[in-house]
Parts: structure tokens; C-alpha cells; sequence
């Protein structure tokens, strides 16, 4: 009598390229809550280095960057603490986090940056606040605020960038195929998201015409590099067989659409014209800069949703690991 067979006979080309159909690595749990979170921390650290920036090139008309960009970096530590504690599910591992650094790994490093920006951002919008009560602020509060900004926009750097690094550490085949382009779009895309926070700030408070030339100028650079970017994570996906999950119907109109054309491009045509026409009457911007926010946001889900499906495509783990073992 013959044993029950537990694998099948002969497996067709199909099912060794697919594993039996079996996705080759696990999905990550990381959904709409990591989305917002990647989303909140590049605003707050960009947001932070323009306000720095500002603050060393001693204009007074940019008084007003300097102020909202502040508040605002304190803002995004304070409601980006939160969404990461809930991601992990209970706040011990949150202390567990703080409790050992390992330098090898991504999310030990974040955890980290993410608490040295909040303790530096919160200790300079205090002192910004405090001063902005009294009349003649004394030197020593001013010196003490140049000095706590340069760690903070330090650590806003990283903010924005060190979760491109976080999801590419992982064997999810579409973050891993691309580390550098990953980081690389999340900086420049963090950079137009803190810079349109920071027009709507403007908008609402009634900033200098100087103020909102000067975040033209930084909007503009920042979405011509983040479409650059954009188009050139497209081409590396292709190149490693990995862009399949990025080029369905939904994810693939939602990039070219949302992330790139509305998120980018459009702001990015509307900030060249600003500077070469800087007469023209600003109330359209508020819109621009809602876009910029929205595809920001877009960007980052779009990513995290389609590395998700290349983890559960095996076809995208063989062809970026170089085909399965025989």
C-alpha cells in the first residue's frame, strides 16, 4: 500500500516560483496608525530645521517661521509619542525601547531620536514662549535657545528620514529593494510637508511677504527633489521585479495621481510661478499647501500598503532575493 503523498507529485514551473504559493516572508502589521506616525514625525522635523535655519539667518521678517516652526515640531513629538505607543500595543514596550539602545537596530534608534527631539523641541518652544511674554528677553534665555535648536534640528533631520531606513531594514521585498531612494523621498517629502505646515500656519497668523517668499523658495526645491525622487524609486522597483504591488490599479493611480502629480508636481508649478511672480495675490496657496499635506500622507500609506502586498507576493520575494533555492 502506498504512503498518502504529503507534497505533490511533480510541481509545475508556476509553483516553484511561487513557493507552493505561499508568501516566502511574513507582511508587517504596520497600517494606517505607522502611516501617520512616519507622516507626523518628518512635518515636526522639518518644520524644525526650517525654524532653525530662519533663526541663524537673523531676518526679522522671518520671526514668524521661527515662532510656528517651533510650536509646530512640538506639536508633532507630542502627538507622534502617542501613535507609536498604540502601534506597539501597550507602553511597556515603549520602555523596554528606552531601556536598551541597540545600534543595529532600526526601531531602537527611532525610539530614541524620536525622544531626544521631543525633550529638545519641547525645551525650545518653552523658551519661545516664555520669551515671546516678555519684553526684552535677556541674553542668556536667547543664547540657551540657539544652543537647544541645534540639537533639535539634528534630531529633526533624523526624524525625517530614519523611518525610510526603519522599513528598508526589513525583508519586505519593495522597502528593502530601494533603502536609499526610500530615505532619500522621505526627506524631501517630510521637507514639503513641514513647509506647507508652516505656509498654513502663515495663512492663519499673517505672516511677512517675506516669510512667504522664503517658503516658496524651500517649497519649490523640495517638491522638484521629491518628484525626482518619486519617478526614480518607480524605475529602482522595476529594475529589482519588485514593482508589481506599486503598479496595480488602486496603489499605481493613487502614486501617479495623488503622491506624485497633485502631492508634487502641481505644488511644485505653482511655487516656480510664485517666485518668478511674486506680485500675485497668495489665498490660493492655502489649497496648494492642503495637497502637499494630503499627498504627503498618501505617499507614505501607498508604501507601507504595497510593501505589505510584495511580502505577501512570493513571485517578488524570489525575483528580488535573486530566484528561489533549488
Amino acid at each position: 500500500m502506498n504512503a498518502p503523498a504529503l507534497l505533490p507529485e511533480r510541481a509545475t514551473d508556476r509553483q516553484i516560483l511561487t513557493y507552493y504559493g505561499l508568501p516566502a516572508v511574513k507582511p508587517s502589521l504596520w497600517g494606517g496608525l505607522v502611516s501617520g506616525y512616519i507622516f507626523i514625525a518628518g512635518v515636526g522635523g522639518s518644520a524644525q530645521i526650517i525654524a532653525t535655519a530662519a533663526d541663524f539667518a537673523r531676518d526679522p521678517r522671518l520671526a514668524p517661521v521661527i515662532r510656528q516652526g517651533r510650536y509646530i515640531a512640538l506639536g508633532a513629538a507630542i502627538l507622534g509619542a502617542p501613535l507609536l505607543i498604540i502601534d506597539l500595543h501597550t507602553p511597556q514596550r515603549w520602555y523596554n525601547m528606552l531601556r536598551i539602545f541597540r545600534r543595529t537596530s532600526p526601531m531602537s534608534i527611532g525610539t530614541w531620536v524620536l525622544m531626544s527631539f521631543g525633550l529638545s523641541s519641547f525645551a525650545v518652544a518653552a523658551l519661545q514662549y516664555v520669551s515671546g511674554r516678555l519684553r526684552r528677553p535677556s541674553r542668556t534665555m536667547q543664547t540657551t535657545m540657539k544652543l537647544l535648536e541645534v540639537p533639535a534640528a539634528l534630531t529633526g533631520m533624523a526624524m525625517s528620514t530614519y523611518t525610510g531606513a526603519l522599513l528598508s531594514a526589513t525583508s519586505t521585498p519593495l522597502w528593502a529593494a530601494a533603502p536609499c531612494q526610500i530615505a532619500a523621498l522621505f526627506g524631501a517629502s517630510a521637507m514639503a510637508s513641514g513647509t506647507a505646515a508652516l505656509a498654513l500656519a502663515g495663512q492663519c497668523r499673517g505672516a511677512s511677504s517675506e516669510a512667504g517668499r522664503a517658503l516658496d523658495r524651500i517649497a519649490f526645491l523640495a517638491s522638484a527633489v521629491e518628484v525626482v525622487l518619486m519617478l526614480s524609486l518607480r524605475r529602482r522597483l522595476y529594475e529589482k521585479g519588485v514593482a508589481e504591488a506599486l503598479g496595480d490599479r488602486g496603489s499605481g493611480l493613487a502614486y501617479d495621481f495623488g503622491a506624485v502629480m497633485l502631492g508634487a508636481g502641481v505644488p511644485m508649478l505653482h511655487h516656480g510661478r510664485r517666485i518668478l511672480r511674486p506680485n500675485r495675490a497668495r489665498r490660493p496657496s492655502m489649497m496648494v499647501s492642503l495637497a502637499v499635506l494630503a499627498g504627503g500622507f498618501l505617499l507614505r500609506h501607498i508604501l507601507l500598503s504595497a510593501g505589505n502586498d510584495s511580502a505577501r507576493r512570493p513571485n517578488d520575494y524570489f525575483r528580488f532575493a535573486g530566484g528561489p533555492r533549488q
